[in-house]
């Protein structure tokens, strides 16, 4: 039993590395499932007190795993401060049957951005799609836009 506080930090920081070796090699892989949906959106949160030169906001991609003949799981990962982002979302999709067989659909709201985290860390062979609610947001902006131009005999 570590008596000291140097002791202790370090005997935590072990304990550490070793829960997170378990979540990004997980030991048991599940029989690969035929198809696989990821709904994926990212968020920018802000930093609480910050000092000059530090940085003021960090992103947090969260999301939620869904395979076939299989529950769903929920993830969350900080991508600009976590070296280990991608491969923890790599194990994730692993622990719930991701195989190299297996088909994998992407629903998110389309940000430049994420497109491109999607593509590095899920691969090219992924189907990705716009969720409906982000769908229905653009819709309703173009309706408003609409709303504004002239109809019937006015317009020529």
């Amino acid at each position: 039993m570590p008596r000291h506080a140097t002791e202790r930090s370090l005997s935590v920081n072990a304990l550490k590395k070793r829960s997170l070796g378990k979540s990004i090699h997980p030991r048991v892989v599940p029989e690969p499932a035929e198809r696989m949906v990821v709904g994926i959106d990212g968020a920018f949160v802000k930093a609480g007190h910050t000092r000059p030169g530090q940085r003021r906001q960090f992103e947090i991609l969260t999301g939620r795993v869904e395979a076939s003949q299989r529950g769903g799981e929920a993830f969350a990962v900080v991508r600009d401060l976590d070296p280990y982002a991608k491969r923890r979302a790599q194990a994730i999709l692993r622990r719930c049957g991701r195989g190299q067989d297996t088909d994998l659909g992407i629903l998110s709201d389309g940000e430049d951005g994420l497109r491109g985290v999607i593509g590095i860390w899920f691969g090219k062979k992924c189907e990705h799609r716009l969720d409906w609610f982000h769908v229905a947001r653009r819709i309703g902006r173009i309706e408003k836009e609409f709303l504004y131009l002239p109809y019937g005999d006015d317009f020529h």
